[in-house]
């Protein structure tokens, strides 16, 4: 595998999802036979929602920088992206530190590797006493998912881990204890309940460091093509930019979340080296 390979929340769910698209994805860098956002196994109308989640993402983004959406902008949003946004701005942010920072991004070592997260926003106080991840999401629910959905997720798991073992390079080599280390999602589809707090301990870092290391390096084990089977479940194929490559071109699903990630990829090739 290429030894400069940065690792992200996406690409170790790419590969417990499936070893294949893991491959074609960040060794391979194949771009057929679609780019993400004309998925094959996306419609219209799912292709719509996503990229409003994306614009959502980037309003809130400017909102931190004293910078609203235009009255053209407002005028020209579709409905559902509207309500997001009022759904937003109605929402209380009080229990969160005073300082919040939009965008963050840390590169964190993990043995020997590159783990690279991006939050939306970061706040904190001067004493460091909390710190915390706030992530916005859109993903639509049948019913909305309890607290081990948000407690096991990849993306919880890398953040927290990125935060604790990076966080000095954001603070002036100040360490951060893991207690005092959160993450916060915001569910734009949740109006009266819109927020989920995960928070950390010195042993769910352990527990992050040995598990996301073992996975890291099981892939790195992995040299050649041959190594990266397909998935045994085709019910990941049913998004997947690749199954036509792959010959699978049943979509065929009805336990897939609308992931508002989807269209928001890493940007890895703009990470700059981080001390930590």
């Amino acid at each position: 595998m290429h030894p400069a390979l940065t690792f992200s929340q996406h690409s170790l769910s790419d590969f417990q999802d499936c070893p294949r698209r893991f491959y074609l994805r960040y060794v391979a860098q194949q771009v057929w036979p679609a780019p993400d956002e004309s998925s094959g196994g996306l419609g219209q109308d799912e292709l719509d929602y996503l990229r409003q989640g994306r614009t959502l993402h980037r309003w809130i983004e400017r909102y931190w920088l004293n910078i609203s959406p235009s009255n053209a902008q407002w005028e020209r949003a579709p409905s559902t992206l509207r309500q997001w946004w009022k759904h937003f701005q109605q929402t209380s942010f009080d229990h969160l530190p005073p300082i919040r920072q939009p965008e963050v991004e840390l590169v964190a070592d993990l043995g020997g590797h590159r783990l690279y997260a991006r939050f939306d926003l970061l706040a904190y106080d001067e004493a460091l006493e909390s710190v915390v991840i706030v992530d916005w999401k859109t993903m639509g629910f049948p019913q909305p998912p309890g607290y081990d959905f948000w407690h096991k997720r990849m993306q919880t798991r890398v953040y927290l881990y990125v935060l604790v073992t990076a966080g000095a390079a954001l603070f002036a080599g100040r360490a951060l204890a893991p207690e005092r280390c959160s993450i916060w999602y915001w569910l734009a589809n949740q109006p009266e309940a819109p927020w989920v707090r995960v928070p950390y301990t010195q042993g769910e870092y352990e527990l992050d460091r040995r598990r996301l290391g073992e996975l890291v390096a099981e892939i790195a084990r992995r040299k050649d093509e041959q190594d990266f089977e397909q998935t045994p479940d085709q019910r990941q194929c049913a998004r997947c930019v690749y199954r036509l490559l792959c010959q699978r071109t049943s979509s065929s699903t009805t336990d897939w979340l609308l992931d508002d990630d989807l269209l928001l990829p890493d940007d890895i090739a703009s990470v700059q080296e981080l001390e930590y």
